[in-house]
């Protein structure tokens, strides 16, 4: 019996097993369906997936401004254009999409949200740029301003493409000034190889001089030798001089003398050679007086008067005598004296003489030692003369080593003056550039940079939710106008929505803590919102019934990945940008940001919600319409079938 029991339940589930998919196969639409939810998953993964698969590997679509005001200067004869050169090469990269604006359009459209950065560069950019090796170095800054609102992973990109446009910049920067520094040592370099030539040609001066010295000093002692011979036969030579000078004064002061005294001689010589014929004339008259007289008085026969006669005769000669050797002891007196003078100038004069011929002796010794001495003093002097000019040319080398050496090491000091190396050098070269960022639409955390898109999935995912437990056709009491049914059925449906917008409102600003501009925007804003997806997956299950149903999910897949809530649209495929602007998440989440950080105006997006939302309840009102022309019980079953 129990088998029969179990064999009867196996046919009974057989049955039905049977009767489902008979069924399904029977209704095609509903097999569609089904097989559509089985596609929801691959279709969203794919669709949303695809849409943001490379964002980074699109920067270069990312539209970024740059202001360049920077003036080029020249700095140890390079022609320096650092901002040019920049955004050359900013444009030759694939960074980001560049664009080179000015700016007062740089900043209009950054809060326009049709650029997510704006980079300046000051005029005096290159000019600080050669500051940094100098003793006052200065910063240099690259202005950044962001609009973190529009887009908060947007700006996270942007904020990471400024640092990598400063290291850029930076590497550029600190070649620059490496090229300087290598430039300067290059220089200083050839100085120093200058200077050690120099340095070598004062060796080798050195050298010579130190040889010349030597011979010199060589030459010195032999001539010092010969002089101090010569210097005692010179002093031979002047006291035989001296001796011979005062003998001559000698001979000079009594030459008077002598001359006087042979004057006299002379004279007394005249007078006695004068006198001396008288003188014996006398003597003879005398004599032969004195012999008269003698025969006379012999004889007796002289007279008296001849005797007196004869007698004065005899007084006269005698008197004449007398006077004759008066004169003559005169003549001999002055001629004893001349003698006497005469010798004693012979005396002094041959003494003179004597030591005239001492000092020509000396002398002549003296002159024998300096000609004995002077092959040495010859020898000395030409080593001597060799090694002044060996002195002269080492001098000379060492001078022209000594300016080339001179002259290297300040033109190398010259060339590394210029580099300064301060701790604010090493600083300012280890970080030549300085970022300095503003933000229009600054976000303070990624809760609020996410909140917008999360506020509009939320609400779809909501409208979701009630479409899925509200029978939103279906009245509870025959209808008669297409009106009433529609407001009896969007009554509930709006009153929903107005809560979902309050409660959500609360939690943002009372839990979240979100700080928006107006609290009254931001709550019509999501009541519209919220308003907006319902009557949008309402309308696709009232006109499409079950594909409206799988729609709605599809719809929520689209505006995920072409909205722009997550990455901008610059960064997506080309299909969710086209799907960009048809999407009503783009509007809701562009008035969302809007209050929350960008502070621009929502007007455009308001109205685009508000005739949205017309639409979709202007439909439904029409599917009413057409329902009441249908009995409730068909109503009924065809929605059972469906």
């Amino acid at each position: 019996m129990i088998a029969n029991e179990q064999d009867v339940n196996l046919k009974g589930g057989h049955k039905m097993f049977k009767s489902e998919w008979r069924y399904l196969f029977q209704h095609k639409m509903m097999l569609v369906v089904l097989i559509a939810i089985a596609l929801i998953p691959a279709i969203y993964c794919f669709i949303y997936l695809s849409s943001m698969w490379d964002t980074y590997g699109k920067m270069d679509d990312l539209p970024v401004a740059i202001v360049n005001h920077d003036q080029s200067v020249t700095y140890h004869g390079n022609h320096i254009t650092i901002g040019k050169n920049l955004t050359q090469n900013l444009d030759k990269s694939n960074s980001l999409d560049f664009h080179h604006v000015s700016a007062k359009t740089a900043s209009r459209r950054l809060r326009q949200g049709k650029y997510y950065m704006v980079l300046t560069i000051p005029k005096d950019f290159s000019k600080t740029a050669t500051t940094i090796l100098t003793a006052t170095p200065q910063k240099m800054n690259l202005y950044f301003k962001f609009n973190s609102g529009q887009n908060f992973i947007a700006s996270k990109m942007t904020t990471g493409a400024a640092t990598a446009i400063k290291a850029k910049v930076s590497t550029q920067v600190t070649k620059l000034d490496a090229t300087v520094v290598l430039k300067a040592l290059h220089q200083a370099t050839n100085g120093m190889a200058k200077a050690a030539n120099g340095g070598q040609s004062l060796a080798n001066g050195a050298k010579k001089l130190t040889t010349g010295e030597s011979q010199m000093a060589s030459g010195t002692a032999s001539m010092s030798a010969g002089i101090d011979k010569l210097i005692a036969g010179n002093n031979s030579l002047i006291s035989g001089n001296t001796t011979m000078t005062n003998g001559f004064n000698q001979l000079k002061d009594h030459s008077a003398a002598l001359t006087t005294g042979l004057a006299q001689i002379q004279t007394g010589l005249t007078q006695l050679a004068q006198k001396t014929p008288t003188l014996a004339q006398g003597t003879l008259k005398l004599n032969q007086l004195a012999q008269s007289m003698q025969k006379q008085l012999t004889s007796g026969t002289f007279n008296q008067k001849q005797l007196a006669a004869e007698s004065a005769a005899l007084t006269t000669g005698l008197q004449s005598l007398t006077s004759g050797s008066q004169a003559i002891d005169t003549g001999s007196s002055k001629l004893l004296a001349g003698s006497s003078a005469l010798n004693s100038g012979l005396t002094t004069y041959t003494n003179g003489v004597n030591a005239l011929a001492t000092g020509n002796q000396a002398i002549g010794h003296g002159l024998d030692e300096v000609q004995t001495n002077l092959p040495a003093l010859q020898s000395g002097t030409e080593r001597l003369s060799t090694g002044t000019s060996a002195l002269a040319n080492g001098s000379q080398q060492i001078l022209q080593g000594s300016q080339t050496l001179s002259g290297s090491l300040t033109a190398a000091v010259k060339k590394l003056s210029v580099i300064h190396t301060n701790e604010e050098n090493a600083s300012a070269l280890a970080t030549p550039v300085h970022e300095v960022t503003s933000d229009i639409a600054k976000i303070p955390n990624n809760g609020t940079g996410m909140a917008p898109f999360a506020i509009a999935i939320g609400l779809y995912v909501g409208g979701i939710a009630l479409g899925t437990m509200y029978e939103a056709f279906l009245p509870y009491k025959k209808p008669r106008h297409a009106l009433t049914w529609w407001a009896s059925k969007a009554s509930v449906i709006g009153s929903v929505g107005l809560l979902q917008a309050i409660l959500l409102n609360w939690s943002l600003t009372s839990g979240n803590h979100l700080h928006v501009v107006s609290q009254g925007a931001f709550f019509g804003t999501i009541l519209l919102g919220s308003l907006l997806f319902l009557s949008l997956i309402f309308c696709l299950r009232l006109l499409l019934g079950g594909f409206g149903t799988w729609l709605v999910s599809i719809v929520l897949v689209l505006q995920l990945a072409g909205s722009g809530g997550l990455y901008p649209t610059y960064l997506v495929n080309s299909f969710a940008k086209a799907i960009n602007a048809w999407l009503p998440m783009t509007y809701l989440i562009d008035a969302l940001r809007s209050l929350i950080s960008t502070h621009q105006s929502i007007v455009n997006n308001v109205w685009i919600m508000i005739a949205l939302i017309v639409g979709f309840n202007l439909a439904m009102i029409l599917r009413f319409r057409i329902g009441l022309h249908q009995s409730f019980v068909e109503i009924e079953t065809n929605e059972d079938d469906n």
